[in-house]
């Protein structure tokens, strides 16, 4: 592939996280394909899937997610929940509300500090556009977990 000869640079001094593969609205679940594409992926990196259409929420996907250490992206929006869901050695959370509040980021920390005594690193990736503030969102994130005294503290980005 390509992208990965592009990227070897950084996955060779240990500073490539997972690689989102993003699946558009219209594309329906389909068990065979997905199987065959994760099959076909390299093991040497993390691969995360990201499924906007509702018929890949099923179990079946989980566990080929979890057969092939693929996290399965979780994604909050105003218009939807996140599932967060244990498929891989990591997690990755995509965190998109135009707002949150100081209890909903210290239920994600929660949650984070849950997955790195598990063992997990978590990849967590806010709301990017110009509205919203996901730089204090992450200011807030690494305060409550305390990275500073975490030798090895989830990744928050």
């Amino acid at each position: 592939m390509a992208m990965l000869q592009r990227l070897k640079p950084l996955h060779m001094v240990g500073k490539l996280g997972p690689i989102l593969i993003q699946l558009p609205p219209n594309l329906k679940r389909d068990d065979g394909r997905l199987e065959t594409f994760l099959g076909s992926v390299p093991t040497t990196h993390q691969w995360a899937m990201e499924f906007w259409h509702e018929s890949w929420q099923a179990d079946e996907i989980e566990r080929i997610l979890r057969q092939y250490s693929v996290s399965g992206t979780a994604v909050e929006t105003d218009e939807y929940e996140a599932e967060y869901r244990d498929t891989a050695r990591f997690r990755y959370v995509r965190l998109r509300k135009h707002e949150y509040s100081q209890a909903e980021l210290r239920r994600w920390a929660e949650r984070f500090q849950d997955a790195f005594q598990q063992g997990q690193d978590c990849f967590v990736y806010c709301k990017h556009e110009d509205e919203g503030s996901p730089w204090l969102w992450v200011d807030e994130l690494s305060r409550l977990l305390n990275y500073e005294t975490i030798p090895k503290w989830p990744r928050v980005l």
